[in-house]
């Protein structure tokens, strides 16, 4: 089959890490696959996805220059099966079923845990697609609740994670440098305000044995650099950019910590982690909590609570066996439901509910 990606974003996180993922688990599947993606994306300079699979277009906004460049592509291209990642592209293509000839089974992905707007039209774009996959059960409930969505028509797919290529570091080949004067703390996601960068900060002020690296870029830098001076701890706070070589990253760590406030699906960052055998704190809200049970494979802390992330921080550093023992839970609860062979396959499943349209490869 011909599957076309649509991704209007222009930023480079999570969401769109899923959409190379995805689509190169289908090409690998045996599909013809493309990512049609606006003309400012960095799909073309961190990706590292062959070019030829990259449409680039503008299709950054809701206006009729970027519909009219989307269904030229639709037009061209006659895809089997589009899938559509961001709500601008998911507009363009909700018109694009009104006006093309072309028809395609459609299907739309929500990513982000973000209030869905209970107006008309916003209900009528979630009941345009034949399916609408999300990437985590809170977010399936939700888009279900505003939509009115039968519930076969909403999928929970969460994106999997290679749990050959995340492994833990006493299994890697070269070794990664230790800090043995301290204990490190990573982050890694993009400096957005609800990834709770700041109360990160705000957590190790006290604890001045506590290293903390934090990987990603974005548009937080300059107002969470200035904190680190604000409190004091410039010293110990490493903003590391972004890192190709996650892995290395994660195995250099002690513990990993995502505080996020908002907006998370079942995060990557804190999968990628969890199969490096890293003990996790991650904020108690929908999407992380699916993954981590407090007190068996990770801790949970209230969002937006620095002192609880603190005194997480303090568990871990006066029990290196329950680090061991959470870290070992952690790897476990990665491969058994959240590989992504599992991922995979269930996406398999989705395009199999063409079949009678379209020749299967």
């Amino acid at each position: 089959m011909k599957i076309l990606h649509t991704e209007s974003s222009v930023g480079w996180g999570g969401q769109e890490l899923r959409v190379v993922a995805d689509a190169l688990m289908a090409q690998n599947s045996g599909h013809t696959v493309k990512i049609v993606c606006d003309s400012n994306s960095k799909f073309f300079c961190r990706s590292q996805i062959d070019l030829k699979m990259l449409i680039r277009r503008a299709i950054g906004k809701k206006s009729v220059y970027c519909l009219i460049s989307i269904f030229k592509v639709l037009n061209a291209e006659k895809p089997d099966i589009v899938i559509s990642h961001s709500s601008t592209d998911s507009w363009l293509v909700a018109i694009c079923t009104i006006l093309s000839r072309n028809s395609f089974f459609w299907i739309r992905v929500r990513h982000v845990s973000a209030k869905i707007k209970p107006n008309t039209l916003t209900k009528w774009l979630y009941r345009k697609p034949d399916v609408v996959v999300t990437t985590s059960e809170q977010i399936r409930d939700h888009v279900i609740e505003i939509a009115g969505l039968p519930l076969h028509r909403v999928v929970s797919i969460p994106t999997g994670i290679d749990t050959s290529r995340f492994v833990p570091r006493d299994t890697l080949t070269e070794k990664p440098i230790q800090r043995r004067d301290c204990f490190v703390v990573v982050m890694v996601a993009t400096l957005r305000s609800w990834k709770g960068h700041r109360y990160a900060i705000e957590a190790i002020a006290d604890l001045p044995e506590v290293h903390l690296v934090i990987a990603g870029d974005g548009p937080q830098y300059s107002a969470l650099k200035q904190m680190t001076i604000d409190y004091g701890v410039e010293s110990r706070v490493e903003f590391a950019g972004h890192v190709e070589d996650v892995v290395s990253i994660y195995n250099s760590a002690d513990c990993f910590l995502q505080p996020s406030t908002a907006n998370e699906g079942v995060s990557q960052s804190v999968l990628q982690a969890m199969a490096c055998e890293l003990p996790v704190i991650v904020s108690d809200i929908g999407g992380l909590n699916e993954v981590v049970i407090d007190g068996v494979n990770g801790l949970l802390v209230n969002k937006e609570d620095s002192l609880a992330i603190k005194q997480a921080l303090k568990t871990y550093m006066t029990s290196p066996e329950t680090m061991l023992d959470y870290g070992r839970r952690a790897r476990e609860t990665a491969k058994q439901k959240y590989s992504i062979e599992i991922m995979r396959d269930k996406m398999a499943t989705i395009y199999n509910l063409t079949a009678g349209r379209y020749d299967q490869n």
